[in-house]
């Protein structure tokens, strides 16, 4: 076959590729793969339209053929590239990340590899290293700022809302006529809470396009943080008519409302085992179906189900990489003076307790009090701090301290543009821990508090929840339990460096609201009001897995998520000696 003919056919597959014709791609490339079976290129093409006409578990020999075309020519970017894409239809999105980024080397990072690189890794739930990505791109073609909005969204997708909003805004800048990208924006503002804003956006798309999933949702979402559960709902039922297969739709739906219609049931349960659905998508569902079973009373459902979640995409806890982490913020807190000038606000608490502690509960009552305001989850000072301690504290410590009188009246003026002019803050982002020796240099006057739980109880209440990849630990019930000792280690040692922290028994709290609040408040130095404590005086909105859960009125009774699924879980007499050494009970509060 002359050179131009199979040229030629190599176009025209590529072509058939492109327009989703994978079997008639496959079938045209036939004659070059029997005329020469050492044609690198033409397997390459061929072993990828062979792997997508097979359908989401691909063909084995579609495999064979791409992996042949790379050892014959292992330095083709192009080859490599394809590879990915069968490995991400299979969904071995960790094998088709390590393709693509092979593949972006070789060819030295041109939107062609690197953007196939940052949405596998932003759907494999790691979007700061999509965002950074993303941002190399923008760098090189800042023209339209379509890179920036991508940034947006992949810093949106890990709950960096600050950042993903200022991306969003610069390309706003840029592209001021496009509309459809102003969901985006609007979802942000609420995840920021600033819901006024947000339904400025959304209401009048909605009022136009009800149908459109990504509107809806939006939609949805405000009624939901604003507390208005049967909007939500119906918003979502409507939508669903004209997208029943959605699953973006399917899963708010089913995570809200758990009394939903068998249909949507039915739907969802057969959208969790496609592998071509999204991975957050899949996992999303999973988590929603599986609180669902676990309402119903059907445990051994709803276990399968949470643990199907957890491992769609494992993430992986180094224990030794944390502990390594938290030891040099401490021996760095031991070299730094703290900051001389006055904090702005002058009232700041950190709520630095583990994932799934009731820290959002507390949250939502320090917050009723009228001058007091949430942060959510802000960690804006997380990014300094875990650079310094990427080294060992005697080659950081003179850089961070230069910065700390820069760091104390920036991080105040980006707390007023959040809480506006209330006296008080509240913040509960959970990895502070790490770093709340730092914390108290940049603000001399912040408080601590640690609110403990059964660990028995937290470790099930992190595992059936969706958390981003920077909660590591989150999908194995082992790292779990190791995560949470090491949480407890650092605590203690914060508080035997001179770290003031308040630590509150949550379970003393579920038992008796009034007089445990009342002594939480006044460890913290704030005025109690036993109304704080109806749900209807909550009306600060904070970050949770469930808006309607922090304003409900507070359950007095334990949950015993653990002991419910005992008989389903791998290993649970080990887990349970791993956590034993915990305080299950103790002291109402206490401080170090």
């Amino acid at each position: 076959m002359s050179a131009p003919d199979r040229d030629t056919i190599l176009d025209n597959a590529l072509a058939l590729l492109q327009q989703g014709k994978a079997g008639q791609a496959a079938k045209l490339l036939e004659p070059l793969i029997e005329a020469n079976s050492e044609d690198a290129e033409a397997l390459s093409i061929f072993g990828l339209a062979r792997q997508i006409s097979g359908g989401a578990s691909g063909n084995s020999d579609g495999l064979v053929m791409l992996q042949k075309a790379i050892s014959l020519e292992p330095d083709e970017p192009r080859f490599h590239l394809h590879f990915g894409f069968a490995l991400q239809r299979m969904g071995r999105m960790g094998d088709a990340i390590a393709a693509f980024s092979q593949a972006a080397r070789l060819e030295g990072g041109s939107p062609a590899t690197l953007l196939p690189l940052a949405q596998a890794l932003q759907d494999s739930g790691y979007g700061a290293e999509a965002a950074a990505l993303y941002d190399q791109l923008h760098q090189q073609h800042p023209e339209g700022g379509e890179f920036l909005y991508r940034k947006g969204e992949a810093l949106h997708s890990v709950g960096d809302f600050q950042n993903a909003l200022a991306a969003i805004e610069a390309y706003m800048e840029m592209q001021p006529d496009r509309p459809d990208k102003k969901i985006l924006k609007a979802d942000l503002l609420i995840h920021l809470m600033r819901y006024e804003q947000a339904g400025a956006i959304i209401n009048p798309l909605y009022r136009q396009s009800p149908d459109n999933p990504d509107i809806a949702l939006a939609a949805a979402n405000l009624a939901l943080w604003q507390g208005r559960l049967d909007d939500n709902r119906s918003i979502l039922e409507q939508a669903l008519k004209a997208n029943p297969n959605h699953a973006g739709l399917l899963g708010a739906y089913l995570q809200n409302h758990q009394n939903a219609d068998d249909s949507h049931i039915t739907i969802a349960a057969h959208l969790v085992q496609q592998t071509a659905l999204p991975l957050t998508d899949r996992q999303t569902l999973s988590f929603a179906l599986a609180h669902l079973f676990d309402h119903k009373g059907d445990l051994e459902r709803a276990w399968k189900l949470f643990t199907h979640a957890n491992q769609i995409s494992p993430i992986g806890f180094d224990l030794d990489a944390e502990q390594t982490r938290f030891d040099r913020a401490l021996a760095l807190y031991e070299k730094l003076d703290a900051a001389t000038g006055k904090s702005d606000p002058e009232e700041q608490i950190y709520i630095i307790g583990p994932p799934r502690s009731g820290g959002s509960l507390l949250q939502s009552i320090l917050c009723a009090a009228d001058d007091t305001a949430s942060l959510g989850e802000r960690g804006a000072l997380l990014p300094y701090f875990f650079r310094a301690i990427e080294f060992e504290a005697d080659k950081s410590a003179p850089e961070l301290q230069a910065l700390i009188p820069q760091l104390q009246p920036s991080d105040g003026r980006g707390m007023r543009r959040l809480a506006k002019t209330e006296a008080c803050i509240v913040d509960k982002t959970p990895h502070h821990v790490y770093v709340a020796g730092l914390i108290q240099k940049i603000h001399p006057s912040a408080k601590f508090l640690h609110l403990r739980r059964d660990p028995r109880e937290v470790m099930m209440s992190i595992y059936c929840h969706h958390f981003p990849t920077t909660f590591s630990y989150a999908t194995d019930l082992n790292s779990i339990a190791d995560y949470l000792a090491l949480h407890e280690q650092m605590i203690l040692r914060w508080q035997d460096a001179g770290v003031n922290i308040t630590i509150a028994q949550y379970e003393n709290f579920q038992q008796d609201p009034e007089q445990e609040g009342a002594e939480i408040f006044t460890q913290l130095g704030r005025k109690f009001d036993k109304n704080y404590l109806a749900p209807e005086k909550r009306g600060t909105m904070v970050r949770t897995f469930s808006a309607a859960k922090i304003r409900a009125p507070i359950q007095t009774g334990a949950t015993m998520r653990f002991a419910k699924y005992r008989d389903f879980i791998e290993g649970a007499d080990a887990l349970e000696e791993k956590l034993e050494h915990f305080p299950k009970s103790g002291p109402s509060t206490s401080s170090g």
